[in-house]
């Protein structure tokens, strides 16, 4: 089976998404067709899909109407079996390539949208693919011809073995941590303010990851004087191993964002470290998340710092919510679940 990815960008969380189903749907001929430059192919995603052999074809530094056409070009060249578009309301693949008015280019392709955000999705898809049930309920086309249901809930899955690491918290501190982009939506502009109330002695917050907002908490940082509480190491690889090195030196995980996210691949590694994980009840966070289990939801800002607080007074209860956290990551949101449950849709599209 021929399978085309379209993905506006090589990089976090959808890249990562895109990544683990073409490895692990490896016996399929797979290529991706990307409109962003890749600058590096010897560091981080880019790196990893080098080493599997993936073929990924740029259209970068175009036109829109060229773009389109050499994406359209590259599509009929490898003349794939089924299409699966990663898309964000603000993709540029979305822009260039409207399905419905020009699938007619695509032969007898099969295509599939992987809705990764929680917008409404655009028409002309033969499958839509939402990532979390909360995310599902944006999917307002998602009916074929007939009226019949045609998309189903696929959740993001990693390799929880690779988590699984000796913890080496900082004496004598109390880690609370978080490892995703640092752009706008991403991490709230006063985060270092809000952080900086928390009432836990010897304190550290590890806040790690690149974007705009990098730079806004170095500053808010410096200002405040807190540099002793604060340390924000940049981005890291994307390889897992890095990542995992990194989550076994906090206590815990307080990931809050600007924007409701669809399902987040941060709270699931942290989860996969066997971190309990202190978020908003919002979005897919309520699918990962067992409240008072596998860590918090919160419904405020006062409870996030509530809940903070708690577990750093509660050894005994970081520790339980941690195993319970790895332990719902490993029976829910596996690899390997995800891999079976995307073949399935595959030879479903093809065999229909």
């Amino acid at each position: 089976m021929k399978i085309l990815s379209l993905i506006d960008g090589i990089s976090g969380g959808g890249g990562m998404v895109m990544y683990n189903i073409i490895k692990n749907t490896a016996g399929h001929n797979h290529r991706v067709v990307c409109p962003a430059e890749i600058r590096n192919w010897s560091i981080g995603l880019p790196k990893l899909i080098t080493e599997e052999g993936i073929e990924v074809r740029t259209v970068a530094g175009r036109g829109t109407n060229v773009a389109m056409r050499l994406i359209n070009e590259e599509v009929m060249k490898f003349n794939p079996d089924i299409i699966v578009n990663h898309w964000w309301r603000s993709s540029r693949i979305q822009r260039l390539n409207k399905f419905g008015k020009t699938r007619k280019i695509y032969g007898g392709a099969k295509t599939v949208l992987v809705s990764h955000n929680n917008d409404p999705s655009p028409p002309g898809y033969d499958y839509y693919v939402s990532v979390s049930k909360h995310n599902a309920r944006f999917q307002v086309h998602a009916k074929d011809r007939k009226g019949a249901e045609n998309h189903r809930v696929i959740y993001n899955g990693i390799d929880v073995e690779k988590y699984k690491l000796r913890k080496h918290p900082l004496e004598g501190r109390f880690t609370i941590g978080r490892v995703s982009s640092l752009v706008k939506f991403k991490a709230p502009k006063d985060w270092i303010y809000f952080a900086n109330s928390f009432n836990i002695p010897d304190v550290l917050h590890m806040i790690v990851g690149e974007g705009e907002r990098r730079r806004q908490f170095e500053y808010d940082v410096q200002q405040l004087g807190v540099q002793h509480k604060f340390v924000l190491p940049g981005e890291l690889s994307q390889s897992g191993k890095a990542v995992a090195k990194m989550l076994a030196k906090f206590d815990i995980v307080c990931y809050v964002t600007e924007k409701t996210e669809a399902f987040s691949l941060a709270i699931l590694e942290a989860m996969a470290a066997g971190l309990p994980v202190v978020a908003q009840n919002a979005g897919g966070m309520a699918e990962q998340i067992i409240h008072g289990k596998t860590g918090f939801l919160c419904n405020s800002r006062s409870e996030v710092k509530q809940y903070c607080e708690l577990l750093s007074r509660s050894p005994q209860l970081v520790s339980e919510m941690g195993r319970a956290a790895r332990e719902r990551a490993r029976q829910h949101f596996g690899l390997k679940k995800m891999a079976q449950e995307y073949e399935a849709l595959f030879s479903e599209l093809t065999n229909g």
